[in-house]
């Protein structure tokens, strides 16, 4: 379906729930496809507002019906000559300049607001399932679809073994929930949240507006993210950051303070309010996940 047919069928209030997301895409990523909707758009609807005055100002005998919104212009028939609209067609001349200057505003206020709602709307964050025994839950029920649109409340929980990853369809944000986790999808409003009540994530995280960051709350800590990408392991004891790269702010629930942690670094948290930032082991074993066995992480410490 070409442009223009995609604008009609909006105009007849014809649009299926795929082609209405079709023209938001469009206008949310082409300027040039939002001007000519605006365009179109202005068009059609003087169209109908002019030919509906002139229907309304003439005798029946002299209306020409409008025809139907494929791209043909309505125009007044040669047969009306100037000494028939006289001075009785000077007042719809002052009616149609206004109407169809009401039409133009009509239909650019539409416009806008199709575009505000597209350019403001959140990035979609979909999970996908990876393996088997992952599962959704909504309000206690379970999901059912290997693909889900998240919504908040919703609970992510992987097995043993398996895991599941979160993405976003209009920026590079992934967040991998590790095996053995819980996770709990929080209210994108001002930001992205997620609640990790048991288990890791990982996350790459797109540069994020400064009054919208990616927050990641545990029952120890809150981590707040800008852009980075990061390791994010909690359980009963303990919450650990590594980050990869950029920076993150660590705090404690319990007392609020933090650290900022930067790439190469990990902090860890606890309930009593303590961080502790150590370099990150760079080893081929450790690969950045500061492994307790390694020994290079031994003798770093040691020193």
């Amino acid at each position: 379906m070409n442009h223009e047919e995609l604008f009609d069928k909006h105009l007849r209030g014809e649009l299926s729930a795929a082609e209405t997301g079709e023209l938001k895409q469009l206008l949310a990523k082409d300027a040039d496809a939002g001007r000519a909707f605006v365009e179109h758009t202005t068009e059609t609807t003087l169209l109908v507002r002019v030919g509906s005055q002139l229907q309304a100002s003439r005798p029946a005998e002299n209306v020409v019906l409008l025809p139907s919104l494929e791209g043909r212009v309505t125009r007044v028939p040669d047969s009306v000559s100037s000494g028939e609209m006289g001075t009785r067609g000077a007042r719809p001349s002052g009616v149609l300049k206004w109407g169809a200057l009401a039409a133009c505003l009509v239909a650019l206020v539409a416009t806008a607001a199709l575009l505000f709602h597209s350019s403001n709307r959140s990035p979609v964050a979909q999970i996908r399932l990876v393996g088997t025994g992952v599962q959704v839950t909504r309000g206690g029920a379970l999901m059912d679809a290997d693909e889900v649109e998240l919504q908040a409340g919703d609970i992510i929980v992987t097995p043993t073994n398996e895991m599941a990853v979160i993405v976003y369809q209009q920026e590079a944000t992934q967040i991998e929930i590790k095996a053995n986790s819980v996770v709990q999808f929080g209210d994108d409003r001002g930001g992205k949240r997620f609640d990790l009540r048991r288990g890791a994530l990982q996350a790459r995280v797109a540069a994020q507006p400064a009054d919208q960051p990616l927050v990641v709350t545990t029952p120890q800590a809150q981590a707040t993210v800008l852009g980075t990408e990061f390791l994010l392991r909690t359980d009963e004891r303990a919450t650990k950051l590594n980050v990869l790269e950029g920076k993150v702010q660590l705090a404690c629930r319990s007392s609020a303070k933090g650290v900022v942690v930067e790439a190469g670094f990990s902090a860890t948290s606890t309930s009593s309010g303590t961080s502790v930032v150590k370099p990150l082991c760079k080893c081929s074993k450790c690969r950045g996940t500061n492994d307790t066995a390694c020994p290079n992480l031994k003798k770093k410490n040691e020193k």
